[in-house]
């Protein structure tokens, strides 16, 4: 339960701390915190997940132990990406509208319909960033990547954010799930 705890105060940590401003070395605290938590899960996971199990069937049982530990990665990760990627298609339009005031009345609609588009397609931000039309003077252009650049960090960053809920609801669950555990009776007399 402790590793659990840990983990998901690491988890909560990095949300907190995230910002399209945030420098990767100010996460280092969450990452520590998170990294402790870890350790504190995968031993005593295996060892109550294994603790009842007859010698004669160890071998199989870790073998299961194991599929159901990396099937629940798998799944954990399409589900976080999922989520991250929805968050995105919805984030990312959001603060499209918020910067749009930042530029000239007559560019606005136009500015959110692309970037809204584009955040169904992250490629879109590689690069050089979003593309504007040619007829755009270069400073007007310029002004534009800019404001999508922006834009794109700070709806990426709220996305994250907000997908980062999940790992921790997980987690919680988890501790609620450890607290019923119990060590078997004839590990308690020996």
């Amino acid at each position: 339960m402790g590793g659990l705890g840990t983990l998901a105060a690491g988890t909560i940590i990095l949300a907190w701390q995230a910002e399209p401003s945030t420098v990767p070395l100010a996460l280092v605290p969450g990452l520590i915190v998170a990294g402790i938590g870890i350790g504190c899960v995968y031993s005593p996971l295996t060892s109550a997940a294994m603790a009842r199990v007859p010698m004669d069937e160890v071998g199989s049982a870790s073998g299961v132990f194991n599929i159901s530990r990396q099937v629940g990665s798998v799944l954990g990760s399409a589900a976080s990406g999922l989520l991250l990627q929805v968050g995105i298609a919805v984030a990312v339009p959001v603060a499209a509208r918020d910067y749009a005031e930042k530029l000239p009345i007559q560019y606005r609609e136009q500015f959110v319909d692309a970037i809204s588009r584009a955040a169904n397609t992250a490629s879109q931000f590689s690069g050089t960033g979003p593309q504007v039309p040619s007829d755009v003077s270069p400073s007007v252009a310029e002004h534009v990547r800019k404001i999508a650049t922006e834009v794109y960090q700070l709806g990426f960053t709220n996305a994250a954010k907000a997908t980062l809920v999940l790992p921790i609801v997980v987690l919680v669950l988890g501790m609620i799930s450890a607290a019923g555990l119990r060590e078997p009776a004839d590990r308690l007399a020996a």
